[in-house]
Order: structure tokens, then sequence, then C-alpha cells
């Protein structure tokens, strides 16, 4: 098989899957949601890892990941669509319509050995697949806590998609500095980063969540950018699936001192909170720090503040980093740090930065300037 059309699963390993079932109790997993499948198959059915028909015909042509207790898994999948490639599963079942999908899980789930254990399946999974495994009269337990676990470590690989897709999205936002002008409208801004996302090697786009003062940043509105306003360019473009999450800012005019004043105060916070991510602090620990560090250095959290960031990956957001005294930092973990504060007028404020997790703590991914540009 050429290399040209070979497609590994290069996060997944099945010795951690198998002993990651084993300590939940089940013997076997069955993933249907397409980040999942993509992460242990290879399967390109993220609309962002590949041709985007394998995810738009999903509706006709599902897939499904089966895992069994030794962590061994077996695609099932339009066949057509895998002709002549070499996917990551170790087995592989075509079907070339919905029936025969159906036909084909019912066989993989109901002729596969568990020991008499149940089938983890995923909150996420539609009906039919639930309606399935009943009929089937197959115990079901839970996958999530198990395929959680399992991403959250990244791979070398996984941690070099990351690493790029973080560069992509700096290179934009410091190109589109100079297109920031008064009267530009929000919409237009937004269609301008997408094209300097897909030059650049994006894959896909997470977010384009910008904002122009106070205004609601999670809808394309066709606002113009108007004089002495708090321009926020936070976005995340998609490498081969993986996910990268970051914000800087601008201003239309000349910056007041008190905003460059509290945005340096929340940069300073972020890198302590950020020096914190050492294998085997608690989610609490730097929860609690970063309340302290807010108080200490005189700015209010913001008033939605509910957790310190988030790990991410094949999701910009996989685990929140909320208050937890059991969920702890790992080595091969990649996190983002994200805190804010308000300011009147002016809406929040904030830093939000990426790690590597390594042995001995963490490295910042994320190395565009910290500092709010002038737009005159």
């Amino acid at each position: 098989m050429s290399e040209l059309s070979s497609f590994p699963a290069i996060g997944y390993d099945r010795d951690r899957a198998a002993e990651r079932m084993d300590a939940a109790g089940l013997g076997g997993m069955l993933l249907v949601s397409p980040e999942n499948v993509f992460y242990s198959t290879g399967y390109t059915c993220l609309p962002s890892s590949g041709n985007p028909i394998l995810y738009t015909l999903r509706n006709r042509l599902p897939y499904f990941s089966y895992v069994d207790a030794d962590g061994r898994t077996t695609l099932m999948c339009w066949g057509f669509s895998a002709e002549g490639v070499d996917f990551g599963a170790d087995r592989l079942v075509g079907f070339n319509n919905f029936a025969e999908a159906i036909e084909s899980l019912g066989d993989v789930v109901g002729r596969a050995e568990r020991n008499g254990r149940p089938l983890g399946l995923e909150s996420t999974a539609p009906r039919f697949v639930s309606d399935l495994v009943s009929d089937l009269d197959v115990p079901a337990g839970d996958a999530d806590p198990v395929i959680d676990e399992l991403r959250l470590i990244k791979t070398q690989p996984e941690i070099e998609l990351l690493k790029r897709s973080t560069e992509i999205i700096e290179s934009c936002v410091d190109d589109l500095y100079p297109v920031l002008e008064i009267g530009l409208r929000r919409d237009e801004l937004m269609r301008i980063a997408r094209t300097m996302l897909f030059e650049r090697g994006a894959t896909g786009i997470s977010h384009l969540t910008f904002t122009f003062g106070g205004s609601n940043p999670e809808i394309e509105i066709a606002e113009p950018l108007p004089e002495g306003r708090l321009v926020t360019l936070d976005l995340g473009a998609i490498v081969g699936g993986y996910c990268s999450d970051n914000r800087r800012y601008a201003f239309t005019g000349e910056l007041p001192s008190h905003v460059r004043e509290t945005y340096d105060t929340m940069v300073s916070i972020v890198d302590d909170v950020g020096a914190m991510l050492v294998p085997g602090t608690t989610h609490a620990e730097i929860f609690d720090r970063a309340l302290a560090l807010h108080d200490e250095r005189g700015v209010a959290p913001l008033a939605r503040f509910t957790h310190t960031g988030h790990n991410i990956g094949l999701e910009t957001e996989e685990r929140w980093l909320a208050d937890g005294r059991e969920e702890t930092i790992e080595a091969g973990m990649v996190i983002n740090i994200e805190l804010y504060t308000m300011l009147d007028g002016l809406g929040q404020i904030g830093d939000e930065e990426s790690y590597v997790i390594g042995p001995d703590g963490p490295e910042r991914i994320s190395v565009l300037p910290r500092e709010i540009r002038e737009i005159r």
C-alpha cells in the first residue's frame, strides 16, 4: 500500500485502550462520533480531516468503530470509500447503504466476545445504535470516560499538528492587524480571516470569535468597526482534525492606559496559572490559585467564571479545568489557559495561551506578542 494512501490512527494506543476498558469494567466499546471514529481508526470522517464527503454523507452511510477487550479496532464504513486505502483499523467491514450498515453493525456487535462485561457506548450515540444494542440484548455501559481519558494524552504526531494549527492562527492574526480600519464590517473581517487560514494550510476552522466591543461574538453580525473600541481576535484553525485556540486584541484609536494596564495584569495571571501545569497538579489547585491571583492583583474575575481553561485536541474544548480535586495534569496533555475580567464600556479582556505539558512542566506554544495594537 502506498504511503500516500495510508491513514493511520496517530493518537490511538491499543494497549492503553485495553487497560482503560478493563479498569472501567467494559468488555468492548462501540464508537460512533466522528472524532472518536477518526481517533481510533484513522478513518477521515471529520469535516476537516480530508474530503468532507464522508462527514456529510453520514446520514446515509454512517461509520462505526468497534474496540474489543484487547484494544483491537474494527472499522465499519462505506466500502467504496475504503477501496485502495489503508486505514489504521485492525479489521475493515464495508457496506454500501444504510440497511447494510445496520446489518453489519449488528453482526459485529452480536458476535463479539465480551466475557460477560457490558459494551461501552458514547452518550451521544444515535437512537438507532442504542436501539440495536438493546434489541441484541447486549448490556450497555459508559464509554465516555474511557475514550476521553485516552484522547487527553497526545502522541507526538498529534502535538505536531496542534503546534502547526497554532502557528497558522498566529500568522493569520498578525496579518489581520493591518486589515483593521474604522468602518470595516465584522462579517467582512471574518471572510478575510477564513481565506487567510486556508491559504496558510488550515484544513478547517474551529471558530472565528471576533467582537468589536461588547457585541455578541458567537454570531456573525455585520456591524461596522467604530472608533474607541476594543477588537477581539479569537480564532482557531484545524489541521488534520486538530484544533487551535488563541486570542489577541487591537484598539481603534489611542489605547487608554487603564486598558493596557488591565491587559498586562491579565497576561501576568495567565502566565502564573500556566506555570502550574505540572504533572500531578490538580484542577482545584489551579482554580484556587487563579482566584487568588485575581484578588492579589486587584482585578475581578469574569462574572461567569467557572473554569481556568480546557484541554484541546480533536475538539476545541475537550475537558474544562474547573475545581475538581480528582482530575490532574498529566504529561502529554495540551491545555489552553484563558482568564478574563470586565472593562466598563469595552467588554471583557484577558489572555489565552496554549501549552504542551511535558514530564517537567509546560511549554507555551502560542508565541505571538501579547500587545494591544493601536489602529489609527
